[in-house]
């Protein structure tokens, strides 16, 4: 019960960065299908599969001159090395708030999810994950490392109009040649209002800037470093009505 509740949790705190890892590990593994040598034969649908995804890659034109489009700021500010992006989302009927530091050296994510108040942070190579006054850290793959940047390699590919909240918004839309993803950036005017992710789940925006002291990515001070049993507990307590049985 307890590793259950923990696991469903924390993986649901970095849900848009790992759906990111995700399919960047998907998209790497079709390129190097497409690539590899062909010294042993492959099955027709693996060759089909391969065709298909280097035929949809070629055909995407993307810009990577953001000038002159409605979300003009936002994109340029979520593609560079530094941005504050708090938003929040839906996760199976329940309200989920994540507050981004990014900056060239890591990631920090603040969320607040089910009453539970928590941070993942990725610095040097390792994940921390932070409640209170007490963290524990695991060592992070090289691979992992590179992948935590939302807003890597976006390409503006169009512009037009779609419905949300009863409301027609103007919406850019980029494509992440790392994952192969479509996002849309609906906007309200000259704000960042929402963005659309290919599977159709919306982050509605509530701060876009980049005014932060890179100090705010890292542990806090006199944070007391803890084994993950340790770690489990305190954060089983932190949730509503959750016994330790």
């Amino acid at each position: 019960m307890l590793k259950k509740i923990i696991a469903s949790l924390l993986a649901l705190s970095f849900c848009v960065l790992i759906t990111s890892c995700d399919s960047k590990e998907n998209s790497t593994t079709e390129k190097k299908e497409a690539s590899s040598e062909t010294g042993s034969s492959k099955s027709d649908s693996t060759s089909d599969a391969s065709d298909e995804a280097e035929n949809t890659e070629a055909s995407v034109q993307v810009s990577y001159d953001f000038d002159g489009i409605a979300s003009e700021k936002a994109i340029k500010m979520l593609t560079s090395d530094k941005y504050h992006l708090k938003f929040s989302t839906d996760v199976s009927g329940e309200s989920m708030s994540q507050e981004i530091y990014y900056t060239k050296d890591g990631i920090l994510v603040n969320v607040n999810f089910m009453n539970t108040v928590y941070t993942n942070l990725y610095k040097d190579k390792t994940q921390y994950t932070i409640i209170d006054d007490v963290y524990y850290k695991v060592p992070v793959e090289d691979a992992e490392a590179e992948s935590v940047d939302m807003f890597e390699d976006y390409g503006y590919v169009s512009s037009g109009e779609t419905e949300l909240d009863g409301k027609t918004y103007k919406y850019d839309e980029f494509y992440q040649g790392t994952t192969g993803a479509y996002t849309k950036f609906i906007m309200d005017g000259d704000k960042l209002y929402a963005i659309r992710n290919y599977d159709d789940t919306v982050m509605k925006i509530e701060t876009l800037d980049d005014s932060f002291d890179d100090n705010t990515v890292s542990v806090p001070e006199g944070a007391k470093e803890v084994d993950q049993d340790e770690f489990n507990t305190i954060f089983l307590q932190k949730v509503a009505g959750v016994t330790t049985e």
